[in-house]
């Protein structure tokens, strides 16, 4: 009789998430039209963790709900023979052509684009499949007793008052309920890389964890592109992100 109220109590307080799918996400929205452009700007530095960055970013747009992301820009200023900038964009993975995944000739010559597998110890966002038991009562029966009226919760018409008493045997299911959980943990691995990433200790984004936090596209980081800076003097030399949004409809 109210094995689905009891289910839906259950749900709730016990294991948040486990019966009715996991806690609604905050979306990300992209390729918002007829708006004029503006730019959020965030500057970083060595050791930075992508996944912590992207964050900071996507829960400033996802403060203001008619907030769409055109592009996202991610700028590494790096100091070898000569300045030169390495920039990356983040897009969503159906925007990413497979021609445009390899860097031209004159790219590769950058030193800094050299591709090398190392064993490195960082920080990183690991998500693991996280299982609990959920027990599910069973149904309560009721009837009403002349003797014990202060176990009653109101009278009847005659001048008795209900007990509620619960069935013998009481029913009860166990449900196997997952869930994904993910924390921040020092890991060990072997990763390939461009030679700037490892020389400034940048963690790529995780996509898996950013997706347990914000709904969005599935999001890749394209190819990277390095150039000189011509004119040092003339602007900032920290490693930034930017990201061009657009007020939907305004």
């Amino acid at each position: 009789m109210y094995r689905q109220q009891l289910t839906r109590l259950i749900c709730l307080a016990v294991f948040a998430g486990a019966c009715g799918g996991a806690p609604k996400r905050p979306e990300i929205r992209w390729r918002g039209v007829e708006a004029s452009d503006s730019t959020i700007e965030i500057e970083f530095g060595r050791g930075q963790n992508g996944s912590d960055l992207l964050l900071s970013l996507f829960e400033r747009v996802a403060k203001e709900k008619d907030l769409v992301i055109t592009e996202i820009a991610i700028h590494f200023i790096w100091d070898t023979t000569r300045l030169i900038e390495c920039t990356s964009h983040v897009l969503p993975k159906r925007s990413v052509q497979e021609s445009s995944m390899d860097a031209s000739q004159e790219t590769q010559s950058w030193i800094a684009l050299r591709r090398e597998t190392h064993e490195v110890s960082e920080e990183d966002h690991i998500c693991r499949t996280v299982s609990k038991q959920v027990i599910l009562i069973g149904d309560r029966e009721e009837v009403c007793s002349p003797t014990t009226p202060s176990a009653c919760a109101e009278d009847n018409d005659n001048g008795r008052r209900r007990e509620s008493k619960t069935s013998a045997p009481t029913p009860f299911n166990a449900v196997l309920a997952t869930t994904k959980s993910c924390s921040l943990e020092p890991v060990q691995r072997v990763v390939t890389r461009y030679l700037y990433e490892f020389y400034e200790k940048w963690v790529p984004p995780n996509w898996v964890y950013l997706a347990t936090r914000f709904k969005s596209p599935r999001l890749t980081l394209g190819p990277p592109t390095c150039t000189p800076i011509a004119n040092p003097s003339s602007r900032s030399l920290s490693h930034r992100l930017v990201a061009r949004v657009r007020r939907n409809g305004h």
